[in-house]
């Protein structure tokens, strides 16, 4: 017996998205809500056992309505004094879907359709959690271990701005302890000014508080 299956598949529409981010002692939530997703494609398959075989192909579109993502995030700190990004918790909803296909016996696939509806619409809502999960877990997280933690200034000299320890979440906004040290290169003295707190709310940005070392 030989059976194949061929799928092929792009996203043709995404309308109105819009993203949020929620800050809380807790976590942080982002939140990415699109009104319309298409998807379209091609499908064929074929099946042979003994002397029966059959093939037909044919391509599909499938739209989704209403697609909300809510992913749950926590901020840690490496040992570099970079920091980390995980994803703790997702839900996922979408409102409607519809499915439609032509070409073949499109029309029989397209009745068939209507009674899975409902675990295709489960199983999106899954999948796209877990898309979103392996994005923040992989390339967000690699941008924020490898982002610089220095930059020279005049040629001559280091400005060290490394976190201390993990952002501290508040509602709202969160607070961050770093190194901000100036030294000459190859020179790894501490400097005496340490700042303990930046504080971020939206896009503003303050130093809260400055210690001068005895």
């Amino acid at each position: 017996m030989h059976v194949g299956c061929l799928l092929s598949e792009q996203v043709e529409n995404l309308v109105k998205a819009s993203s949020s981010v929620l800050v809380s002692p807790d976590n942080i939530t982002l939140i990415l809500s699109v009104a319309d997703i298409s998807v379209k494609g091609n499908w064929s398959y074929n099946f042979a056992k003994w002397f029966f075989s059959f093939s037909d192909s044919g391509c599909f579109e499938v739209s989704l309505s209403g697609v909300s993502i809510s992913l749950s995030v926590s901020l840690g700190l490496d040992t570099s004094g970079h920091l980390t990004i995980w994803s703790t918790s997702c839900s996922c909803s979408i409102s409607s879907i519809s499915i439609s296909s032509r070409g073949g016996a499109s029309w029989l696939y397209t009745v068939y359709a209507g009674f899975v509806k409902e675990p295709i619409l489960i199983q999106l809502q899954t999948n796209l959690c877990e898309a979103a999960a392996t994005v923040i877990n992989g390339s967000v997280n690699d941008r924020l271990t490898s982002f610089p933690l220095q930059m020279t200034v005049f040629s001559d000299w280091l400005f060290d701005y490394s976190f201390r320890s993990a952002p501290n979440l508040q509602d709202g906004f969160l607070d961050t302890q770093h190194k901000a040290t100036f030294s000459y290169k190859g020179n790894t003295t501490e400097s005496p000014i340490l700042v303990r707190n930046l504080r971020a709310t939206g896009y503003f940005m303050y130093v809260a508080n400055v210690t001068i070392r005895q």
